[in-house]
């Protein structure tokens, strides 16, 4: 019968305690993280009502849209003064069609960088979440 050393059984300890919370960190960052952002900034978005205000972005940008086109927004230029305003100045927009292919890529593309951010923020707070929980080597002294 094969046995393993004590450094051994330490080496394969510290391995498997290693590989443990790499699985962790990875799940973490591109799974339960991004998935939980995603789903508040939905739930937050969507406020009072979540199926009417679906309904209702739908409506409002296919209603009356040409065909294969949906109604989109042009920033329209602003009058720029030096005074500065006591109020905030609405944006102005320009409703105008665009193609469904370019809004389907730019909403692609910005459901994209979401997620890469929302990856990025679930890493951080991983980190910091494993540097709590993990106790300093002169804490571990003491205890001993």
């Amino acid at each position: 019968m094969i046995s393993l050393t004590e450094m051994h059984r330490n080496r394969l300890a510290d391995f498997l305690r290693v590989s443990r919370w790499l699985m962790k960190m990875i799940a973490w960052t591109f799974v339960t993280g991004p998935a939980l952002i995603f789903f508040l900034l939905f739930i937050i978005g969507s406020r009072p009502n979540i199926g009417a205000s679906i309904l209702v972005q739908a409506e409002h940008m296919l209603r009356g849209a040409p065909p294969d086109q949906v109604w989109g927004c042009k920033p329209t230029a602003r009058h720029v003064t030096d005074q500065p305003s006591p109020t905030p100045i609405p944006l102005l927009c320009a409703k105008q069609p665009e193609s469904r292919e370019a809004w389907i890529n730019e909403a692609n593309a910005t459901l994209n960088e979401l997620y890469i951010l929302s990856m990025l923020i679930s890493f951080i707070a991983g980190l910091y979440m494993w540097r709590i929980k993990k106790p300093s080597t002169t804490q571990e002294k003491n205890r001993e």
